[in-house]
C-alpha cells in the first residue's frame, strides 16, 4: 500500500512540472523571438472602406495645374497640332492667340485684328452687340472704358464739389460728345474747357 501512494505522489508531481514548463516560456526564447521583429503598427481597415492615400503619390487625384500663356505677342509659328488637326491660334494675324480651342490665349475676336489685349483707345466705330469684343470693348476685358471718362453733371455756380472733367452726356463710342472742365475761381466754379464736339474714344 506505501509503495503504491508513493507512485502516485511521484505521477502528480511530474504532471505539474510538465505543466509549468508548458505555461512559463523560457526567458531565452522570448529575448530570441522579439529582437529583430518590429511592432506591427497598422490600422486595420473595416470592410468596404478604403485606406487613406499620400496626397503626394502619383494616384491621390490631384492633377496638377498648368499656367496658360500671359498676354503677349506670338513669337513665331501660330499653327498647332490637336488630335491630329492642325489648328491656326492667330487667324487675324495680330500676333496673340486666340481664346480657347488649345491656343490658351486673350484675343476674344481672333477674326479682327482690331481687337487684341494691348488695344489703347480709339474712335473706331464699334462693332454692335454686347460682351467681349463688342460695343467698344476693342481689348477684350469685358467692359467699355471712355477715354477721359464721363460727368454726371455740369459745373456748379458756386466752389463747392466743383472740380470735375469728362464728357457731360451721351458719350458713344466712336461718335462725339461734349467734353468739359470745372476748376474753382474764388468763391465760384469756371468752366476752363468746354469742348462741345470732342470725339469719343473707347476701349
Amino acid at each position: 500500500m506505501r509503495r503504491a501512494h508513493a507512485i502516485g505522489i511521484s505521477l502528480v508531481s511530474s504532471v505539474i512540472v510538465v505543466a509549468a514548463a508548458c505555461s512559463f516560456p523560457s526567458p531565452d526564447l522570448l529575448d530570441g523571438a522579439d529582437a529583430n521583429v518590429a511592432a506591427d503598427t497598422s490600422v486595420p481597415v473595416p470592410d468596404g472602406a478604403q485606406p487613406a492615400k499620400d496626397a503626394t503619390s502619383e494616384d491621390s487625384g490631384v492633377d496638377a495645374m498648368e499656367a496658360p500663356p500671359d498676354a503677349t505677342k506670338l513669337d513665331g509659328d501660330a499653327n498647332i497640332v490637336i488630335d491630329g488637326q492642325v489648328v491656326n491660334c492667330d487667324e487675324d494675324d495680330d500676333k496673340f492667340p486666340k481664346i480657347g480651342g488649345g491656343c490658351g490665349g486673350f484675343d476674344c475676336d481672333d477674326k479682327n485684328p482690331d481687337v487684341r489685349p494691348d488695344r489703347d483707345f480709339n474712335t473706331l466705330t464699334p462693332l454692335p452687340g454686347t460682351g467681349p469684343g463688342k460695343g467698344g470693348d476693342w481689348n477684350c476685358r469685358n467692359g467699355v472704358e471712355i477715354q477721359g471718362g464721363t460727368v454726371a453733371d455740369d459745373c456748379p455756380a458756386i466752389n463747392l464739389n466743383c472740380a470735375r472733367e469728362g464728357f457731360l452726356g451721351p458719350a458713344p463710342c466712336g461718335g462725339f460728345g461734349r467734353y468739359i472742365k470745372c476748376e474753382p475761381a474764388g468763391a465760384g466754379c469756371t468752366r476752363t474747357i468746354d469742348d462741345r464736339n470732342r470725339p469719343v474714344g473707347c476701349r
